[in-house]
C-alpha cells in the first residue's frame, strides 16, 4: 500500500468504494432505462404505422431469420402487449433509479463532509 491510502481512514475508503459501485449501477440503471425509451419510441411508430394500414392488410414482422405474414389485428396485439411491459419496465427502472439518485446524492454529500473535516 502507498502512503497517501495508509492515511486514508478505513472507513473512509469504504464510503469511496461504496460511492464507486453506487455510481456504476445508477448508469447502468440509465443506460438500460434509455434502451427501453427507445424500443417504446419504436413500438409507438410501428403501432401508428399499422393503424395507417386498412384492417384487412398483411404484414410481416421479423422472427430471427424469417419474415412471418400475420394479420393486421394479430399485429397489433402483439406490439401493444410488448408496448405495456415496455412502460411497465420503464415505469419499474424510473423507480430505481430515483431511488438510486437520492443514496448517491446522500452518499456524495457524507463524502464531502468527511473529506472537509
Amino acid at each position: 500500500m502507498s502512503m497517501a491510502s495508509e492515511e486514508i481512514p478505513p472507513q473512509l475508503v469504504e464510503k469511496i468504494n461504496r460511492f464507486n459501485q453506487l455510481r456504476q449501477t445508477l448508469e447502468a440503471v440509465v443506460m438500460q432505462r434509455q434502451q427501453i425509451q427507445a424500443d417504446i419510441k419504436e413500438t409507438q411508430t410501428a403501432l401508428e404505422e399499422l393503424n395507417a394500414l386498412s384492417d384487412d392488410s398483411k404484414v410481416y414482422t421479423i422472427v430471427g431469420k424469417l419474415l412471418i405474414m400475420k394479420d393486421k389485428q394479430t399485429a397489433s396485439k402483439e406490439l401493444s402487449e410488448k408496448m405495456e411491459l415496455l412502460k411497465l419496465r420503464d415505469s419499474s427502472l424510473e423507480k430505481q433509479e430515483s431511488k438510486l439518485r437520492e443514496k448517491f446524492k446522500e452518499l456524495q454529500e457524507d463524502l464531502s463532509s468527511s473529506l472537509a473535516s
